[in-house]
């Protein structure tokens, strides 16, 4: 069994990442290719939470074997559609010659775009502590209520039918998914997976898990798009690869952590873990963000002291997008005019010092314009 369970994540080891860059040879088209993007990635991070909730239906219904069984018949409908595909028609991008470095090189090129830098991070946390109901939610069940496997099935197609909301809304983008989404669906997924750890009744804690996992998917969705539109379509593929392994790479070690978490205090506190933990990171990220964007804090005293957040700096062209990633918007999205949420700057407000001068300069050429004036011409504007 152990062998076969490494044989398995070996070979999603290259399997994932090249099915995820496979994608932009399937459709070709700046206009097409976001949504696709999405769309896939959707379809894919759907599947992870949609199989083990039918696999739970089907274990109750028939047992694990069978299970098994079913689950290996599926891939004939995968292999029918792979062989469908014409090589002739696939958009191929140029193909990098092997050479040694290749790894430091993608390495190096991540750390260089602190837009993925975000993402990266902030998929860790999610995937190592965030992610773990395919184990918590069975122990919720069992556990804190006290049923058996159909309705842990039950709570978990509850979970699953939120994730393929969440795959759905998410499939419509036609565009990179900017930062604040991303950070946006991480928090509430975060809040929503604290708020399952105090539900009080099995019925609630289905109806919390809905939105739960439609929101999980609509960040890892974001996530996934945006690492694959923003990379270079030469670094596509190892830029994918990286990002597998530093999204599944510490869910391992998380439920390790978990797991024993839940055994000390509870499952409950495995939710809490998870929640608090992004919660966290989407606290911390926002605002190593905003103070590269030039955001700092100011202390203001007074009848009510307080901290206001002041802009420090130039004006960006685009609030809430980094100088890299309007680089790569322009090569992707289009001209920078097309971006969405791009503004024209305002001109510089002069300085105090200079806009003095302005007036005074321009109170004196009224003045010579009226001196100017015929005499009758400002006898008339007095009468």
């Amino acid at each position: 069994m152990f062998l076969f369970a490494a044989a398995l994540g070996m070979a999603q080891a290259f399997d994932n990442p090249a099915r995820q860059a496979f994608v932009s040879e399937l459709v070709g088209g700046e206009l097409l290719l976001p949504n696709a993007v999405s769309l896939n990635s959707a379809t894919f991070n759907s599947a992870r939470i949609l199989g083990p909730a039918v696999g739970g239906l089907v274990i109750a219904a028939v047992g694990v074997g069978p299970a098994f069984l079913l689950n290996s018949l599926t891939y004939i409908a995968v292999l029918w559609a792979f062989f469908q595909v014409r090589p002739t028609e696939l958009f191929r991008t140029e193909r990098v010659a092997r050479a040694s470095g290749q790894l430091r090189e993608v390495v190096q090129y991540v750390r260089s775009r602190p837009d993925l830098m975000m993402v990266f991070a902030l998929m860790m946390v999610v995937g190592t502590l965030g992610m773990n109901f395919n184990f918590t939610i069975p122990l919720l069940a069992r556990a804190d209520f006290g049923v058996g496997a159909a309705s842990f099935g039950l709570l978990s197609t509850c979970f699953a039918v939120g994730a393929l909301g969440g795959a759905l809304v998410g499939s419509r983008r036609r565009t990179r998914p900017p930062a604040t989404a991303l950070l946006a669906y991480a928090a509430v997924f975060a809040a929503l997976e604290i708020a399952v750890a105090a539900t009080p009744w099995f019925w609630l804690a289905g109806v919390v898990l809905v939105p739960t996992g439609g929101f999980l998917i609509a960040c890892n969705t974001a996530a996934n798009a945006r690492v694959q539109l923003g990379a270079s379509p030469q670094l596509r593929g190892r830029v994918m690869a990286l990002y597998m392994v530093v999204f599944f790479g510490g869910t391992p070690i998380g439920a390790i952590f978990v797991s024993m978490i839940c055994q000390v205090f509870g499952v409950r506190a495995g939710f809490v873990i998870g929640g608090v933990s992004v919660l966290l990171a989407v606290g911390v990220l926002a605002a190593v963000r905003a103070y590269r964007h030039g955001t700092r804090m100011r202390w203001e005293s007074g009848r009510l002291p307080r901290i206001r957040l002041v802009a420090a700096g130039a004006v960006s062209t685009a609030p809430g997008r980094s100088t890299e990633d309007l680089v790569t918007a322009t090569e992707v999205e289009g001209p920078l005019e097309a971006v969405p949420g791009i503004k024209p700057a305002p001109a510089p407000a002069p300085p105090p010092a200079q806009s003095r001068l302005l007036a005074r300069s321009t109170e004196d050429h009224l003045d010579d314009s009226h001196r100017s004036e015929p005499v009758s011409a400002r006898r008339a504007d007095r009468s």
